[in-house]
């Protein structure tokens, strides 16, 4: 009974022992916290603007004679390259888009969907590139797009008035402790100012 004679004790032992029975609830509470804010920061912060640079990206490769005429069009090809460099540099991805043994995630899908519309350049009104492949499809622009069809549980409406893209992408974060599958989605679009 050497336990019960120590928490009866008034000398002060009680709240050491209470402290050593907690601290194992509080280096549980402390862990689940870190997985909680590497998910958030990992999506919101590494994810997001790897998107947005790679979109920008995208929406900057502009047709050389769409543009000597003072009508830029995006050239799709060229797009995609640039998208698929900028988003595995900053995300530490290969040239497959398979991560590295650093890269702050484990897996990636994407979507990227440029828009051109009607023109008279020889490029594609729309093409959509996923890692399975692109497809070409007709547009016209003004073209809105709803981010539910592209995978992203949104109400959001993408209306594209001039030459643009729009892409999303879902990955599997890597945890911080435990094995715990951090997935995020997120979505970016950019379009040409005349």
């Amino acid at each position: 009974m050497p336990a019960r004679k120590i928490l009866k004790s008034q000398k002060g032992n009680t709240a050491t022992i209470l402290f050593l029975f907690m601290l194992p609830v509080l280096t549980i509470y402390l862990i689940s916290s870190l997985d909680h804010a590497r998910a958030v920061f990992g999506t919101d912060l590494d994810m997001q603007q790897a998107l947005n640079d790679s979109c920008r990206s995208a929406a900057l490769m502009v047709n050389p004679l769409s543009q000597a005429h003072n009508n830029p069009m995006i050239n799709p090809g060229n797009a995609h390259d640039a998208f698929k460099d900028i988003l595995g540099s900053n995300l530490k991805l290969n040239e497959d888009m398979t991560p590295r043994a650093n890269s702050p995630i484990t897996d990636i899908e994407y979507v990227l969907i440029i828009y051109n519309g009607e023109n008279d350049y020889g490029l594609p009104e729309g093409v959509k590139y996923s890692p399975a492949g692109h497809e070409n499809f007709s547009c016209k622009l003004p073209f809105t797009i709803n981010l539910s069809d592209m995978g992203v549980a949104s109400g959001t409406k993408i209306v594209l008035d001039k030459p643009g893209c729009v892409a999303t992408t879902s990955t599997t974060m890597v945890p911080v402790l435990g094995k715990n599958q951090i997935e995020g989605a997120r979505w970016s679009a950019a379009k040409i100012l005349r």
